[in-house]
């Protein structure tokens, strides 16, 4: 069985989402690491949307 590191589709809704409700957007890119934790791009996504929304300490 081969284990899928990404989903490009589901990431792409969630970066166009984040543009216009950056809160929502981040919840959803917590549910898809956990689906897909070895996304080092989505990794780096989350860093960037909680330092956009000011939570500092998680980023």
């Amino acid at each position: 069985m081969i284990k899928s590191f990404y989903n490009e589709i589901e990431l792409r809704k969630i970066t166009k989402l984040y543009k216009t409700n950056p809160w929502l957007g981040l919840q959803l890119l917590i549910c898809y690491l956990r689906k897909y934790p070895y996304d080092f791009i989505a990794r780096s996504m989350y860093v960037r949307m909680s330092i956009v929304i000011m939570d500092l300490e998680e980023a």
